[in-house]
Order: structure tokens, then sequence, then C-alpha cells
């Protein structure tokens, strides 16, 4: 009669066991990782990548100038040079 109380009691004590077994796994994990999150270093990053992607689009819409050989700069027309007479 003791046999069916018994196999009750083992089966109790087995999944305790394993609930024992699997919160120790996981305190361990937890501690075990470095988490050191820096919020300033995060938003730095933020801010370089949308600086580097704000320059990459500003080059595509406007492409550098390429150098000229000359060195003066270029001359003005009559028309500019003249100074307007109102």
């Amino acid at each position: 009669m003791t046999l069916p109380v018994l196999k009750a009691q083992s089966r109790g004590m087995g999944k305790r066991l394993a609930f024992i077994v699997a919160a120790i796994g996981v305190l361990a994990a937890l501690l075990a990782t470095d988490v050191s999150a820096d919020p300033a270093a995060d938003a730095l990053a933020e801010m370089t990548e949308l600086s580097r992607l704000a320059e990459q689009t500003t080059e595509q819409i406007h492409p550098p100038k390429s150098t000229s050989t000359r060195s003066s700069p270029p001359s003005r027309s009559r028309r500019e040079s003249q100074p307007l007479i109102a």
C-alpha cells in the first residue's frame, strides 16, 4: 500500500529537482554574461552612423565637383563687372 505513495513522492521530488537545476542554470548564465550597457556610447554610435548616412546621401545628391587645372578664379563677364546704375 505504501508503494503508490512513494511513486507519487518520487515524481514530485524529480520535478522539484529538475526545476532547481534549471533555475541554477539560468542564474549561472545571467551571472556569467557581462552586461554593461553605456547609454552615452550607444547614442554616440547612433549619431556617428546617422552622420555617415547623411554624408553619403549628400554626396549622392550633390556629387563632388571636379578640380580644374586653372589656378586663378574664373573671370567675370563684362556685364557682371559693371556697376548697376540706378
